[in-house]
C-alpha cells in the first residue's frame, strides 16, 4: 500500500511560511494529506459513513490502508487512526490500528495489518495474521510494504523477501536487486535500479487470459503494456504504488502511467509533472512537483472521497494549480479567497456550487456565475440559524446578515434572525436595528410569509410558511400560512415555533400555544420555551429557577431532560440542546430515531458557549447543532445532510 515520506522543509522567511503538501496517500474511501509543517488532513470515510478523523500530532510520514492510516511522529513513535477491524461492517477486531511502542523509521498500512521498520532495521507487524502477513521473517530491512494479506520487504542486499498469502504467487518475487517495492491485493511490484518495473503474482490488465496485458507470476511493465505503443513499454519509473484495484507509477520524466485497471475503468490521470502517486481502491492521488495534489477516479461512476466529483485538485502553497477541466471562475474565487487549497463541487436545484478550504482552514463558497461569493465561517458571529439542508445565515458582529445555500442575505443591520423551511424551500425573517421586520427567501405557495407587517417589534420567530412577532406593546401578530391560526391575546416576553405550532411565554411566565395544538403543553412558570417538530411536536421550557421540563415525543410521553440549571435551549426535530449556567452545552434525544447508531448530534464539544442553535427540524437525515462560544466563534457537531453543512462541520 501507499507509503509517503516527509521531506525536510526548506526554510521560508515569514510571512511566506505557508503550508504546502508534502505527501498524499489514498485508501479505500479516504485520502490523507501531509503538509510540510507535519499536520495531516484526511477526507472521506472509514466505512462509507464514519468520517476518517485527522491526527492531532505532527507527523514525519504517513501511509493509508484500506480503512485505516498510520504515521510516524517526529520522535519515531507510531500513531494510527481509523478502523481497527478486518471488516468495519462486521467488527472483527484485528488490531491494525494498535501500534506497538518503539521508534520507527518507516510505516506501511495494509488491508487489515500494518508493518513498520524499527530503528535497528527489524520489521514489526501488527493486526490480522490469518495468512501470516503480520509474521515477518528474521533479519533487517530497508523497505517494507503491507498489502491486502501479504507483505514484502527489501533486505540491505537489495533482495526482496515476501510473506503471507501466496495464492497467486504474490510472495514469490523474482531474483535480483530492487530499490523499492509496493504490495497490493493479488500482486506486488518492485523497481530495479534502472527504473524497470517488475511485478509478480496475478496482474490482470483488462485482457482475457492468454492475451496481451495478462500476467501470471512474473512480468515486467513492458510485458503488461505489450499491446501499447513500443515507446510506452520502455518507460523508466522513479516511484510506483500498487493499490487494491490497479497500479500507477511516476516516470523519470515526472509523468504518470497506470496499469492493471479494467479497460472500462482505466480512467487516465491528469497530465502534468508529478513526484509521487498513491493508489487506493476507487481513486488515486498524486503529488505535483509544485506541491499541488490531484486526485482522480479510477473506476467509472466513482467520486473522490469527500467530494462530489471524479476529479479534485488541491492547490500548492501559492494558491495555484493547473488542474485540467476546472472553469475560470474557480481560479477567480481562489484569488479572491487567498490561496485556496481545496474545493468540492455539489449541485442544488440545478445550480452548481463550489466550497473550498483556504490554507487557514476557513471555508469559502461561491456559485458558478460568481453572484454568490461568501466566506461562511467568519471568525466571530453574534447569532446562527440554519435549516436542515443547505441553507444557513449568520448575524455578524457588525449586525449585518450573511447567508449561503438557497437564499441570499438582505442588506442592512439586524438585531436577530430566524429561519424555517418546507421540504424544498427556505425563508428567513429578521428584526432590523430600527425594530422593523424584514423577510427574505423562497415565496413557496405564495402564502405571504415574506410580507412582514409594518411597525416596530421586540422579537420574531418563523415556522412552516409563516412568521410570528412580539409588538412593542408585548402583543402578538402572525402572518403567512393561515393554518397557524390566530395568536392568543395577552402580552408575551418570548416566542418560538416550528412546523405549524408556535408557543410563547406570557409576561406572567405561563406558556400559551397556537396553531396545531393537539400535542403536548407545558404548565408552570417559565422564562423561555422551545418548539421542535419532526413527526410529532415536542416542547421544552426553561423554568424561572433554570430547571428544565420537556413534554412530548418518544410517542408522545414526557421526556426527562438532563439535570442541572440552564440558561437557554434550542429544540430540533429529533434532539434538543441547551446551555447550562456554567456555559457548557448538553444535548438529548427527543425521538427514537436519534439513536440509530448516529448520536453525534447528542455529543457537544467541551468548552463554554453563549448560545446554541439546533438544525434538522424537518428531516432526521440532518441532525446537527451549532454553538456560539463565549469568544464569538462558531462550532458545530452532528450529522448534516448537505455538502455545505458537512464541510462546515469538518472545518
Amino acid at each position: 500500500m501507499a507509503i509517503a515520506f516527509f521531506p525536510p522543509p526548506a526554510p521560508v522567511p515569514a510571512p511566506e511560511a505557508i503550508d504546502n503538501h508534502a505527501a498524499v496517500t489514498a485508501g479505500r474511501a479516504h485520502t490523507c494529506l501531509l503538509r510540510n509543517d507535519g499536520s495531516t488532513v484526511c477526507i472521506g470515510t472509514v466505512d462509507d459513513e464514519t468520517p476518517l478523523q485527522s491526527p492531532a500530532v505532527a507527523l514525519a510520514s504517513i501511509s493509508s490502508g484500506l480503512n485505516h492510516a498510520c504515521g510516524i511522529e517526529r520522535d519515531g513513535s507510531v500513531v494510527c487512526w481509523g478502523s481497527n477491524d478486518r471488516d468495519p461492517w462486521y467488527g472483527n477486531t484485528t488490531g491494525q490500528a494498535d501500534p506497538p511502542e518503539g521508534s520507527f523509521t518507516s510505516i506501511s498500512a495494509g488491508g487489515a495489518h500494518t508493518c513498520g521498520i524499527m530503528t535497528d532495521g527489524v520489521v514489526a507487524c501488527w493486526g490480522d495474521d490469518e495468512y501470516g502477513a503480520a509474521d515477518p521473517p528474521e533479519g533487517t530491512y530497508n523497505i517494507v510494504s503491507a498489502g491486502a494479506a501479504h507483505t514484502c520487504g527489501i533486505e540491505p542486499s537489495g533482495d526482496v523477501v515476501c510473506w503471507g498469502d501466496d495464492t497467486f504467487g504474490q510472495v514469490s518475487p523474482p531474483p535480483g536487486r530492487f530499490v523499492s517495492v509496493s504490495s497490493g491485493a493479488s500482486y506486488s511490484c518492485g523497481l530495479r535500479a534502472d527504473g524497470e518495473a517488475v511485478c509478480w503474482g496475478f496482474v490482470w490488465a483488462g485482457a482475457e487470459p492468454g492475451e496481451d496485458g495478462q500476467c501470471f507470476r512474473i512480468c515486467s511493465y513492458a510485458e503488461l503494456v505489450a499491446g501499447e505503443e513500443a515507446g510506452e513499454a520502455t518507460v523508466a519509473f522513479q516511484q510506483i504504488d500498487v493499490g487494491f484495484a490497479g497500479s500507477c507509477g511516476v516516470t523519470t520524466g515526472n509523468a504518470i502511467r497506470c496499469w492493471s485497471f479494467s479497460e472500462e475503468d482505466d480512467i487516465s490521470p491528469p497530465e502534468g509533472d508529478y513526484s509521487e502517486v498513491s493508489v487506493g481502491v476507487h481513486h488515486a492521488c498524486a503529488l505535483r512537483t509544485d506541491g499541488a495534489v490531484v486526485c482522480w477516479a479510477v473506476e467509472s461512476g466513482e467520486e473522490i472521497p469527500g467530494a462530489d466529483s471524479a476529479l479534485v485538485c488541491l492547490a500548492n502553497a501559492e494558491g495555484a494549480t493547473t488542474c485540467p477541466g476546472q472553469p475560470d471562475f474557480e481560479m477567480e474565487a481562489m484569488r479572491q479567497s487567498g490561496r485556496m487549497i481545496a474545493w468540492d463541487v455539489f449541485s442544488h436545484n440545478g445550480t452548481d456550487y463550489r466550497c473550498g478550504y483556504r490554507l487557514d482552514d476557513a471555508l469559502v463558497c461561491w456559485n458558478a456565475d460568481q453572484s454568490v461569493f461568501l466566506d461562511p465561517v467568519p471568525a466571530r458571529v453574534k447569532a446562527f440559524a440554519a435549516t436542515n439542508d443547505d441553507t444557513a445565515c449568520w448575524l455578524l458582529p457588525d449586525h449585518t446578515v450573511a447567508c449561503w445555500g438557497r437564499i441570499s442575505a438582505p442588506e442592512g443591520e439586524f438585531r436577530s434572525i430566524s429561519l424555517d423551511e418546507t421540504v424544498d424551500s427556505a425563508f428567513g425573517c429578521g428584526l432590523r436595528a430600527d425594530g422593523s421586520l424584514s423577510c427574505w427567501g423562497d415565496n413557496f405557495n405564495d402564502w405571504g410569509h415574506l410580507d412582514a407587517p409594518s411597525g416596530q417589534y421586540k422579537a420574531v420567530s418563523t415556522g412552516f410558511g409563516h412568521g410570528c412577532a412580539i409588538r412593542m406593546d408585548d402583543t402578538l401578530v402572525c402572518w403567512g400560512n393561515h393554518n397557524i391560526g390566530i395568536p392568543p391575546e395577552g402580552k408575551f416576553r418570548s416566542i418560538d415555533g416550528s412546523g405549524l405550532l408556535h408557543c410563547g411565554v406570557r409576561l406572567d411566565h405561563s406558556v400559551a400555544c397556537w396553531g396545531h395544538i393537539s400535542g403536548p403543553s407545558l404548565t408552570g412558570d417559565y422564562q423561555s420555551v422551545g418548539v421542535g417538530a419532526f413527526s410529532l411536536t415536542y416542547l421544552c421550557g426553561v423554568g424561572l429557577d433554570g430547571t428544565l421540563r420537556c413534554q412530548g415525543n418518544h410517542q408522545t410521553g414526557e421526556i426527562s431532560p438532563p439535570a442541572g440549571l440552564f440558561q437557554s435551549i434550542s429544540v430540533g426535530g429529533t434532539h434538543t440542546c441547551g446551555v447550562r449556567m456554567d456555559g457548557t452545552a448538553a444535548c438529548w434525544g427527543t425521538h427514537e430515531e436519534a439513536y440509530e447508531g448516529n448520536t453525534g448530534q447528542l455529543e457537544p464539544p467541551p468548552g463554554e458557549f453563549r448560545s446554541v442553535s439546533v438544525g434538522g427540524k424537518w428531516s432526521r437525515s440532518s441532525e446537527f447543532s451549532c454553538g456560539i462560544r463565549t469568544d464569538g466563534s462558531l462550532t458545530c457537531w452532528g450529522r448534516p445532510s448537505s455538502a455545505v453543512l458537512s464541510a462546515l462541520l469538518e472545518g
